[in-house]
């Protein structure tokens, strides 16, 4: 299922950072130009080019398809085909030289995922999930982790949010939960990293503050067809504490943030 999209998306989102990210950075001794969308968040010019370059070309194939993308921020995703997409997930890190970034799409049909591709474009790393055909990374299958053991366990947690004040709390009692439970808790600032990762079994849970369908619907997906559990329903997004994890610690990690959430109102 979804062969043209499996042929074609990868080539897109390649192609976007070969000519439109990576020549900007190459051309520009002093950085790329950066723009502040609030106080404490941050947009660059590749975000805004790279966003129109994907929507042309996929727009190409599929021209009846429509698109819910960052730099627009338009959230309301409708019924029919439907490509959300994060053209530089992990700003923070790309405008600051950290190399923890990626290029992140899902294709929804009647707003459930049904496709998702991830570009690790420093690493090489082309990350493909199509509706029960599983996740591959360069073309192998990859699987989550087996850790059995909280303690054994090593959590990412989504950024720490300055901008989502409303949430500050919530966020400092997980922290804190994790601390005390697991092995080690990683901030890497790039959902779609975490989410990879978490498909890949590299790591074991991902903990985050869900506000936007391009920060999660793409990590999410492909995690799910790796065989991670997710606590919610991709038609139901809401503002939440999202919770993914491998089957051996779902049930953990989820008894670690419930009172935690009734206790916050999230």
């Amino acid at each position: 299922m979804y062969e043209r999209e499996k042929e074609f998306v990868p080539c897109i989102l390649r192609a976007a950072y070969e000519q439109v990210i990576l020549p900007a950075c190459s051309s520009k001794g002093d950085g790329i130009d950066v723009f502040y969308k609030g106080d404490h968040d941050l947009v660059t010019e590749c975000d805004f080019n790279s966003e129109a370059f994907i929507k042309a070309e996929i727009s190409k194939l599929f021209p009846e398809d429509c698109f819910v993308s960052e730099e627009k921020f338009n959230i309301s995703i409708p019924d029919g085909r439907a490509w959300v997409l994060d053209p530089v997930d992990g700003t923070v890190n790309f405008a600051h030289g950290i190399e923890i970034y990626g290029i992140q799409i899902a294709l929804l049909v009647d707003r459930e995922p049904v496709f998702s591709c991830i570009f690790r474009p420093l690493q090489d790393e082309m990350y493909i999930a199509s509706l029960g055909e599983g996740l591959y990374l360069n073309g192998r299958r990859v699987y989550t982790s087996r850790t059995s053991k909280l303690s054994d366990a090593v959590v990412t947690f989504g950024d720490y949010s300055n901008s989502a004040r409303d949430t500050h709390e919530t966020q400092k009692a997980i922290m804190m939960a994790l601390a005390d439970s697991v092995m080690r808790v990683r901030m890497l600032g790039s959902s779609c990293t975490d989410l990879a990762f978490l498909g890949r079994g590299v790591t074991d849970i991902h903990i985050m503050y869900c506000r936007t369908p391009w920060d999660i619907y793409p990590g999410c997906f492909a995690a799910r067809e790796a065989g991670a559990v997710l606590n919610f329903e991709f038609k139901k997004l809401d503002h939440f504490v999202l919770c993914a994890a491998n089957r051996e610690l779902f049930d953990e990690a989820i008894a670690l943030l419930d009172p935690i959430n009734r206790r916050t109102d999230v």
